[in-house]
């Protein structure tokens, strides 16, 4: 039996102090985009295939996000707390979840309650991040997901 092909993304910063992260495709090397984010507040942008793409919080409290762009796709996040750890993530009629694996660093992504992708740190004292998805995984929501991650590794950081 084949493997089935996987779009596994490595997101990785620029420098050790740096906002910017580079995705590169793992599967092919190729480098997809970088990602700028904030130094303080939240705000993440990227270019992909000649579209820009922004990432904002709606509202003061880390519990809504969106992802708009100039093509028209567009994502939201939410959590129903601050103290929950999972996100409810939509794509135009796709749903899917969010969720951080217990005693680890490591998110899960569920559509329909099953496991569709990961994740994980690159190693134990890195910011960098690598998804694994299905090959059919949508790329934009890849990187939105990449970006909320990040985000709320640095909101548990803080705290």
């Amino acid at each position: 039996m084949l493997p089935t092909p996987r779009l596994r993304l490595r997101a990785d910063p620029a420098g050790l102090f740096s906002t910017v992260f580079r995705l590169t495709d793992t599967m092919t090397g190729a480098r997809l985009t970088q990602v700028a984010l904030a130094r303080f507040g939240f705000h993440a942008d990227f270019r992909l295939d000649g579209v820009h793409h922004e990432v904002l919080r709606d509202g003061w409290l880390p519990t809504a996000y969106r992802m708009r762009s100039s093509g028209g796709i567009d994502c939201s996040a939410t959590r129903h707390s601050i103290f929950h750890r999972s996100l409810e993530v939509r794509r135009g009629n796709e749903s899917y979840r969010l969720r951080s694996v217990l005693f680890s660093r490591t998110y899960e992504i569920l559509r329909a309650g099953r496991s569709v992708g990961t994740i994980r740190p690159n190693g134990p004292f890195t910011r960098g991040l690598t998804l694994e998805a299905p090959a059919d995984f949508p790329l934009e929501l890849a990187i939105f997901l990449i970006i909320l991650v990040v985000h709320l590794r640095r909101i548990r950081r803080r705290n």
